[in-house]
């Protein structure tokens, strides 16, 4: 019980912010049995980025898309989106984990977004992830997220065995 008040009261006093019950329960079990969410937070909490996650639509075949928001003098805001069919009972929802690879993976691209203080909207996101070698203008993406996403994997492998 103790475990749950905790995530509950990091969540609830945290820069990233969740206004979706399926995400909320998957970030709160990442919260308490992943090291790798708990340190994503843990850097974007120390940023002065704010960090909404929600179910939307995505472009595409995306399963999950970022977009910035608006940006003010001490804070900038970000919008994750995970496709609306997670979730337990969806016809093509998601399994469980897989959300929380998927969280591990979007909170990654956060943590880089605070980490360039230049980006404050949807084109200078874009030129950072160019000047940082992402040259398929298609998708945004890092090798940092790609790993990200699989160190969650692996540590729902272990706890499994």
């Amino acid at each position: 019980m103790l475990t749950i008040i905790v995530a509950a009261s990091v969540v609830l006093g945290s820069h990233v912010r969740v206004t979706d019950p399926v995400v909320q329960a998957a970030l709160t079990n990442g919260l308490q049995q992943s090291e790798v969410i708990r340190r994503l937070v843990a850097l974007i909490d120390a940023s002065d980025l704010i960090v909404y996650l929600s179910r939307g639509d995505c472009p595409g075949r995306a399963v999950a898309c970022l977009r910035m928001g608006a940006a003010g003098a001490n804070v900038r805001y970000v919008h994750i989106n995970f496709r609306r069919s997670i979730g337990p009972g969806a016809a093509t929802g998601w399994h469980k984990g897989d959300l929380s690879e998927t969280i591990a993976h979007e909170l990654q691209h956060a943590v880089e977004i605070a980490s360039w203080p230049g980006v404050v909207d949807g084109e200078t996101l874009r030129i950072a992830y160019i000047g940082h070698g992402d040259r398929e203008l298609t998708h945004l993406d890092s090798d940092a997220a790609l790993r990200a996403g699989i160190a969650r994997r692996d540590e729902l492998r272990r706890r499994r065995r």
